[in-house]
This record gives structure tokens, C-alpha cells and sequence, in this order.
């Protein structure tokens, strides 16, 4: 048990990087094909570079993590910038493709009340935006910044984690996402630090922030049925990607 506890505090960060990846490629495969790669009618083009910029990060959040477990510090600091730059990249980029889309499925797809679903992906933007400010502010110290970046990293996870139909139909979205937060809270207990148990907390309470959820459970079946259109039992509705 003990060589266990000491694998995950060492590895957690490049464990859960991974976790990520997987939650993005398992939810979006559900969904991409009929949603953008062949869909009817085409996508905008900005939804691509949408869906390649949010990729990025997963990589790039996994590269951060590899780094640091194998002691290239300095490579770790020096990519930090390219992913600053990207993270402003993708605050204004996924604002923008929010509003783009919800237009785009008003107009193109005949769908109705569109502009209240925008109150979730701008919810997103801001959270992952700040998150990510002050990783910046304090990335001369560790266990503020990985915990930020950690934290950045989850809010991202709404639309991986919205793929799957079970969720949404169980009302489980969003304890799942927090699910992830306390995963690194319970991490933090764990090793008895009080900074890192204050700021995983912490982090943990900026996650729980109150949420649109009554728009989550108003959407959840018209996204779940646009994700599996030959499910008789679900009514049709929208989802971007």
C-alpha cells in the first residue's frame, strides 16, 4: 500500500493528463463523425480549429506533466509560454464558436432556443480563463500552479464528458466533473500537506461554483438524441461536435 500511495502522489498529475486524453477521444468518437466530419450540413470552418486548439491542450497538458516527472524543468517553463499563448487562443476562440454555433443551429438547423445554452461554454471560458491566469501569477510556485492548471484542465471536460447518453440521462453530468476535482482532493489529504489541502479545497469550491444546471437537464435529452439519432426513445435537439 505504501508503494502504491507513493506512485500516485508521484505520478498523479501525468496519470490524470492521460485520463483526459482518454475521456476526450472516448467521448468525441461517439459524436465527431456525424457532427463534423460528414456532417449535414457542413460545419463552419472555425469549429475545426475549435476542435484542434482544444486538442492541443489535452497534448500539451500531458507533455507539461511528462516533463516535470522526468526533471526537465526548464523545457517544462519554456513550453509553459506556447501554452499561455494557446489558452488566450482558446478563451477567445471558444467564446466565438459558442455564439457561431448557436447561431448556426438556429439558422441552419431550425433549432430553437439556442442563445440559453450559450450560458454553459461562456461559464467554461471564464472558469478555465482565470484558472489559467493565476497558474500564470503563481508558477514559481508549485503547488498553487499545478493545481490551477489541473483545475483549467477539468473545466474542459464538459464536452468530452456530455458525449455519453447514460450521463445525461442520469443527471450525472456534472458530478462527474466534480468527481475529477475531488480525485485531486483526496490526493491532497492524502499526503497531509495543509497548502495543498487548501488549495485543492479551494479549487475544488471554484468548481462548484453554481453552475446553469437547470440548462444542462433541459438539454440533456435533445443533446443526447443529436449524438444517437437512430434511438427511437429520444427526441431530436442539438450538440456542436
Amino acid at each position: 500500500m505504501p508503494q502504491v500511495k507513493g506512485f500516485v502522489n508521484r505520478y498523479f498529475y501525468f496519470l490524470m493528463s492521460l485520463l483526459f486524453a482518454t475521456l476526450v477521444v472516448w467521448g468525441f468518437s461517439r459524436t465527431v463523425n456525424d457532427n463534423l466530419l460528414h456532417a449535414a450540413p457542413p460545419r463552419p470552418f472555425l469549429l475545426w480549429i475549435h476542435g484542434a486548439a482544444f486538442a492541443g491542450w489535452v497534448a500539451f497538458f500531458i507533455a507539461q506533466s511528462t516533463l516535470v516527472r522526468v526533471h526537465k524543468v526548464s523545457w517544462h517553463r519554456l513550453l509553459g509560454w506556447f501554452g499561455a499563448g494557446l489558452a488566450a487562443v482558446m478563451v477567445v476562440l471558444g467564446t466565438a464558436i459558442a455564439i457561431i454555433m448557436a447561431r448556426f443551429d438556429a439558422v441552419q438547423l431550425h433549432q430553437s432556443g439556442t442563445d440559453a445554452f450559450l450560458a454553459i461554454p461562456f461559464y467554461d471560458m471564464i472558469a478555465f480563463g482565470v484558472s489559467i491566469a493565476l497558474a500564470l501569477y503563481w508558477r514559481r510556485r508549485p503547488e498553487f500552479h499545478r493545481r490551477l492548471m489541473f483545475v483549467a484542465t477539468v473545466s474542459l471536460m464538459d464536452a468530452p464528458v456530455g458525449r455519453f447518453d447514460f450521463l445525461f440521462n442520469h443527471n450525472l453530468f456534472c458530478l462527474c466533473l466534480d468527481l475529477l476535482v475531488v480525485l485531486g482532493v483526496v490526493r491532497d489529504l492524502g499526503r497531509g500537506s495543509a497548502c495543498a489541502q487548501g488549495v485543492s479545497l479551494c479549487a475544488a469550491r471554484v468548481d462548484r461554483w453554481p453552475k446553469p444546471r437547470d440548462i444542462h437537464v433541459a438539454y440533456q435529452s435533445s443533446l443526447v438524441a443529436h449524438d444517437h439519432p437512430r434511438n427511437p426513445g429520444i427526441v431530436h435537439g442539438r450538440c456542436n461536435l
